[in-house]
């Protein structure tokens, strides 16, 4: 009597409750969806990080290795410039040498030359204060001779501006 009075029958309740239900499972239902969705992006995510954690692993070791080039490079340039720095000094003393062989070379050349010249004069019968300043004199003019031929061509063989 009292359910008529409130005008409810039994359909309205089970009603009532059927919507009600409908409704629970539908936000169940969406907070599975949002859950499951959530997990997925949560999924994809981690495979990224992973993907990235390799990359960089990768990157990393490129990066060691090419600090271990640079490095030997870096110790082969310095073992090259000890090296080279070497070889300088050596073509100097060589250079040095060179110098002192053709100064030792000139002055013994001048010498037999002048011993030439004083014997040959000494044939022609002049007096000998007179045959020792000719020789001298015949020995300078050579020497100027030679001086000036190896200026012009030193003069010769610099490069054009």
């Amino acid at each position: 009597h009292g359910r008529r009075s409130l005008k409810l029958d039994g359909r309205e309740v089970v009603g009532g409750l059927d919507d009600a239900s409908r409704a629970g499972r539908q936000g169940a239902m969406r907070s599975t969806e949002l859950l499951e969705r959530s997990t997925r992006q949560l999924e994809e995510a981690a495979r990224q990080a992973l993907e990235t954690e390799e990359v960089s692993q990768g990157v990393m070791s490129d990066l060691s290795a090419q600090r271990d080039v640079i490095s030997n490079m870096r110790r082969n340039m310095r073992t090259i410039g000890s090296e080279l720095t070497s070889a300088r000094q050596s073509l100097g003393r060589m250079l040095s040498r060179a110098k002192q062989n053709q100064l030792i070379t000139s002055v013994i050349g001048s010498v037999l030359a002048f011993a030439m010249m004083f014997w040959l004069l000494c044939l022609a019968g002049l007096p000998l204060k007179d045959t020792l300043l000719l020789a001298v004199a015949v020995l300078l003019l050579g020497s100027g001779i030679a001086a000036v031929r190896r200026k012009m061509k030193a003069r010769s063989e610099l490069p054009a501006p």
